[in-house]
């Protein structure tokens, strides 16, 4: 999936938190089916700051032990 520029910095901006100490950092979703779509377009470049996702939960477990999940709003 390409993403615009602006979402590229938020999901940047999103992985530096998590790697900066923030045990857990939530991202809200309007609906499941819209986080699955969140999941599956982002995870190639979480991957590449070394998250590594988790579908079942919708989450990526970081290297210095923080997550980054989805949650259904």
């Amino acid at each position: 999936m390409r993403l615009s520029n602006g979402a590229l910095q938020a999901i940047e901006y999103t992985v530096r938190r998590a790697l900066s100490g923030e045990c857990r950092v939530y991202v809200a979703a309007p609906t499941r089916k819209d986080a699955a779509r969140m999941f599956w377009g982002v995870t190639h470049h979480i991957e590449r700051f070394g998250g590594d996702p988790d579908p079942r939960r919708l989450m990526w477990q970081m290297p210095n032990g923080s997550c980054i999940q989805i949650e259904v709003s």
